[in-house]
C-alpha cells in the first residue's frame, strides 16, 4: 500500500518531536481499510499522539464524515 501524503507528514512531524509510539504502518493500513467502509456517520479516536493513526483514518474517510480525535498531552496535540 502506498503511504498517503497526510500520513507521511504526520510521521515526519512525530519524528521531529521525538515521539516514538506512533501507529505502525501495518496497523495504520488496517485503520485505513476500516475507515474506508461505507455507511460510517462519524469516527472518533482516543489518544492522538502526534497524529499518525488519525492521518491514516482521515486519509480514507469521505469528506462528509466527521472525525474527532482527543489527546490529553498539549505538546503532542500541537504536533498533530
Amino acid at each position: 500500500m502506498i503511504i498517503p501524503p497526510l500520513v507521511a507528514r504526520a510521521v515526519a512531524a512525530a519524528a521531529a518531536a521525538g515521539f516514538e509510539a506512533s501507529c505502525r504502518d501495518a496497523d495504520g493500513q488496517l485503520l485505513h481499510v476500516l475507515a474506508a467502509r461505507r455507511g460510517l456517520v462519524r469516527v472518533g479516536e482516543i489518544g492522538t499522539g502526534c497524529g499518525v493513526g488519525a492521518a491514516w483514518i482521515v486519509s480514507a474517510l469521505p469528506p462528509e464524515v466527521p472525525f474527532v480525535t482527543v489527546e490529553r498531552d498539549p505538546a503532542r496535540a500541537a504536533v498533530a
